[in-house]
């Protein structure tokens, strides 16, 4: 997945972030010997934006913080999503919320943080949109 900017020589220069479609492929090419919930969930999140037909980026700011999608729907709207595995670890929700602000107000576009909680209550609310057969969620 390339970086997104309006500067090919810098979206060049820049690596792209690999995603694999067989998230067991992780495990099962590398040597550590517990998974990185992180990255895998990372992953996942990125496999469902391709299911979207989205175009996916990843986007640094001027100070070079990471934002890790800028996706692009097809009618051309954008959004920047930060994926945080752990809430808890206020260090590490800390330095994404960061990087999402500034990314916001660099380039104008909304975004949100996506935690393990939010992503199965946004996808178990589509899956009740689309199919009948669900139980409706008491509130």
């Amino acid at each position: 997945m390339p970086l997104h900017s309006d500067n090919l020589r810098k979206v060049q220069s820049n690596p792209k972030k690999i995603y694999l479609i067989d998230s067991g492929l992780i495990n099962a090419c590398t040597t550590k010997i517990s998974p990185n919930w992180g990255h895998l969930f990372e992953n996942l999140v990125y496999l469902d934006l391709r299911r979207q037909e989205k175009n996916n980026y990843y986007y640094l700011t001027a100070d070079r913080y990471e934002v890790d999608f800028l996706t692009i729907n097809l009618e051309g709207e954008r959004e920047l999503i930060q994926v945080v595995w752990d809430v808890n670890d206020k260090e590490t929700l800390l330095r994404e919320q960061r990087a999402l602000d500034q990314a916001q107000h660099e380039l104008g576009i909304p975004g949100r943080i996506i935690t393990p909680e939010k992503y199965l209550v946004e996808a178990f609310n589509t899956m009740q949109k689309e199919s009948s057969f669900l139980p409706k969620a008491s509130s």
